[in-house]
């Protein structure tokens, strides 16, 4: 009976020591595992600072900086404040106009189609001796496509919302060549281009009943309560 006192005790002091061993490389394996997880944090931390870094720099020239002079930059918002200060009130104006042009239009359920449009600066480039002609102006003039096309577009529009009964009458192009034919050419024509010559007159008649109409109506618009300028 002694002897198995002694071997269990031998045994129990044999576990004990397994378990120390194994909580001890338990405990190892664990703060190695939070050492690497702590390192890969720390290195993902500095990778994100670095990508972050980058972006801002990246950004910063594409969008902050609009060109460099002797390695001292010229912002953007300082770009834009003289811009502003030459030219902000006109192009201010302008994108009024536009925003009431549009806003009018849709109140009247007013549209103009791709078929319009494209057919309306066919006819403007026929009258400015064709495409590659009108192009060649657009650029003298500093004028973008998108910009040419949104034009005709809004002179469509207008033309839609006060051009109804403003159609010239023949009396009132046979006055008009009468009044300005010291500085009209009148050369012979053929029975076609006379046809085409008053036609053109007539259309130009139409054009300013149009505008006249047009101005009195944005003259209230822009005076009006729905129009705020904050510059």
């Amino acid at each position: 009976m002694p002897v198995k006192k002694k071997s269990t005790k031998r045994a129990a002091a044999k576990s004990t020591k397994v378990e120390r061993a194994e909580e001890s490389v338990s405990f190892l394996n664990l703060a190695n595992i939070r050492s690497r997880f702590t390192k890969s944090g720390r290195t993902k931390w500095v990778i994100l600072t670095l990508l972050l870094a980058a972006l801002i720099i990246f950004l910063g020239n594409k969008y902050l900086i609009a060109a460099w002079v002797n390695n001292r930059p010229v912002t953007r918002l300082e770009l834009n404040n003289a811009l502003q200060n030459r030219y902000g009130k006109d192009v201010l104006e302008e994108l009024i106009v536009e925003r009431l042009i549009e806003e009018e239009a849709r109140k009247r359920s007013l549209t103009v189609s791709q078929e319009e449009l494209d057919n309306e600066i066919k006819k403007v480039e026929e009258q400015q001796g064709g495409a590659e002609q009108l192009a060649q102006i657009l650029t003298a003039q500093n004028i973008s496509r998108n910009d040419f096309n949104k034009l005709v577009r809004l002179q469509l529009l207008r033309q839609k919302m006060f051009g109804a009964g403003k159609d010239a009458t023949d009396e009132e192009v046979e006055k008009y060549i009468e009044e300005n034919k010291d500085s009209l050419a009148l050369e012979q024509r053929t029975a076609s281009e006379e046809a085409k010559f008053k036609e053109s007159i007539k259309e130009q008649l139409k054009n300013q009943k149009v505008n006249q109409e047009f101005n009195t109506w944005l003259n209230g618009a822009l005076s009006g309560p729905g129009v705020s300028r904050q510059i």
